[in-house]
């Protein structure tokens, strides 16, 4: 997605967790932080202006927080689906998200097994896992240095960037060792969110778009 304000977009964001969602700098347990969609954008008014410019609007906010440490203490943090059936979403990268990958696997539904986590209690029901330990083929991989549409049926994994490469942009914010996005939904039934195209499409250009 060509959003040149992006990142003045994502200094906001996480400026609005250290100030009112703290916890989340500092809990590598814990990787999924869902948030109400009003009360970011209450606080938020970039991303609140850009959403405006927009032919559809958010329903799911979440904060997706991953680190090194994370490793420690999870018992699955590798190869998931979200879903088996297609939900694309907007993934905005907030900080230290440069030498990260996300990458995209080849792993047929018959494979994959729903696994509710007992241990982050923020989740929202379960992700699908390879059933078999296998060295699944890779079809994409993204590096997360600007807003990307993903579909996340598709299998994917985070691979986090060497320990000790960190985001040093915003020295007057609090600092994290966690890589912090946010995953973006909007309503299911639309053709949007069933459709990487279709929503690629609704949001190409959207910078340029008057609100």
């Amino acid at each position: 997605m060509d959003v040149p304000d992006h990142q003045d977009i994502s200094r906001d964001l996480y400026q609005f967790i250290c100030e009112h969602h703290p916890e989340i700098l500092n809990q590598p347990e814990l990787i999924w932080h869902e948030l109400e969609v009003k009360h970011v954008c209450r606080h938020v008014g970039s991303l609140k202006t850009f959403f405006k410019r927009g032919p559809i609007q958010p329903e799911r906010f979440a904060v997706i927080s991953f680190s090194h440490e994370t490793y420690k203490f999870k018992h699955r943090v590798g190869l998931h689906a979200d879903t088996l059936d297609p939900y694309v979403r907007l993934l905005w990268p907030i900080k230290n998200c440069t030498g990260s990958k996300t990458k995209f696997y080849a792993v047929p539904h018959a494979y994959l097994a729903q696994d509710v986590p007992d241990y982050d209690p923020n989740a929202r029901g379960g992700s699908f896992w390879p059933t078999v330990d296998r060295a699944w083929r890779q079809i994409d991989e993204i590096e997360l240095t600007a807003p990307v549409v993903f579909d996340a049926s598709v299998p994917h994994e985070v691979c986090m960037a060497p320990a000790g490469i960190l985001d040093q942009s915003w020295p007057d914010l609090p600092a994290t060792n966690c890589r912090l996005s946010l995953t973006v939904g909007f309503d299911r039934a639309l053709l949007q969110s069933k459709s990487v195209t279709a929503m690629h499409a609704a949001w190409t250009n959207i910078s340029n778009r008057k609100s």
